[in-house]
């Protein structure tokens, strides 16, 4: 029988470089052991969730979720290798979660389940929840969003307390079939994320031996400067910024601050307030999983040294900021302008 594997994030830990990857290399992996099926209209199985999550076209399914759930088992349970099941929705907490019960209910047919979830700095992990929030919707006002995410330890409905996460996930699953992984480490191990993800499931396969799917070097989902995101968020509010507006001012804190600038939504202060509020917490997780993971470690929640806040942003950088759309919109008017007299001419 087969074993099955959830992956379930967290958010913004490369899942979607992995559904992506996995999803692009199926066939090969087949061979390997590792079932990863197509569900829905999306490479990741976000439609499995929406049995208990609402989920927006296209990651809801147009059939009911827990055929697709039996299907599935149907299909591969009795085959020898690994089913994979990959959705950072399974870790939602709020508004709507899994009803863990039930999921451990549709794991039935399987050898054997087991959890995986990646853990990343809490001080980066909310950084870039709040640029992912930027991009979708309308984005909150960023010291409200911040003193919000620190106060109820959630961001954006997502979990913040890894030691109350882990309490969440043995309410149905046993310790033993719950792995947390550091995507600090795993990002910087050999392959990366997908490298580490493959050696979690036990397969004979180096990342580097996988055709590569998404921006850059077989990454996904990319985020933005956070700091240039900030900024054009506020901007645009109520509306979306744009990614023009994102990129124009991003060039404009590179023309100040260097052509490597490494922005941050935080002042020090709320770095530092982040540093009190998680790092008893982190140290108590990683000690109740040390008998089962010792070589556990949650990355650092210190700020880089380097790093531009938005302390830093004074009057007269939000004045290069405003000339440079200024001189955008003029810009495009004059094109538009031009474009109408050639259409004009034209006809």
């Amino acid at each position: 029988m087969a074993r099955l594997v959830l992956h379930i994030g967290l958010h913004k830990t490369a899942t979607t470089t992995i559904q992506d990857t996995l999803f692009h290399n199926r066939a090969m992996l087949h061979d390997y052991g590792l079932i990863y099926p197509f569900v829905g209209e999306t490479r990741g199985h976000h439609g499995l969730v929406s049995r208990w999550v609402p989920m927006p076209r296209p990651y809801s399914l147009r059939g009911d979720p827990e055929a697709e759930w039996i299907r599935i088992a149907k299909d591969y349970a009795d085959e020898e290798g690994v089913v994979f099941l990959s959705s950072e929705e399974f870790s939602r907490a709020h508004p709507r979660r899994v009803d863990l019960d039930d999921l451990r209910r549709l794991s039935e047919p399987y050898e054997s389940v087991q959890v995986i979830c990646m853990l990343r700095s809490q001080r980066a992990f909310l950084q870039s929840v709040y640029s992912q929030i930027s991009r979708d919707r309308p984005a909150p006002e960023v010291r409200a969003f911040i003193r919000s995410a620190l106060s109820s330890g959630f961001a954006d409905g997502l979990w913040m307390d890894y030691a109350a996460l882990a309490a969440h996930l043995e309410t149905v699953f046993e310790p033993e079939e719950v792995t947390f992984l550091s995507y600090e480490a795993a990002a910087a191990s050999e392959g990366g994320v997908v490298g580490e993800m493959l050696r979690q499931l036990g397969l004979p396969l180096k990342a580097s031996a996988l055709n590569p799917f998404g921006q850059g070097a077989g990454r996904s989902n990319v985020s933005a400067d956070p700091l240039a995101t900030m900024v054009a968020a506020a901007i645009s509010r109520p509306g979306v910024a744009p990614g023009p507006l994102i990129g124009l001012v991003d060039s404009v804190l590179r023309g100040q601050f260097g052509a490597e600038m490494r922005g941050t939504i935080f002042t020090p202060e709320e770095s530092t307030e982040i540093v009190r509020r998680f790092s008893d917490l982190n140290a108590s997780f990683e000690s109740r999983r040390s008998i089962l993971q010792p070589g556990l470690r949650l990355a650092s929640l210190a700020p880089s040294g380097d790093e531009i806040g938005r302390d830093r942003l004074t009057r007269p950088i939000w004045e290069k900021i405003a000339r440079a759309v200024y001189r955008a919109g003029d810009t495009a008017q004059a094109a538009r302008a031009r474009k109408e007299a050639m259409v004009g001419a034209a006809s």
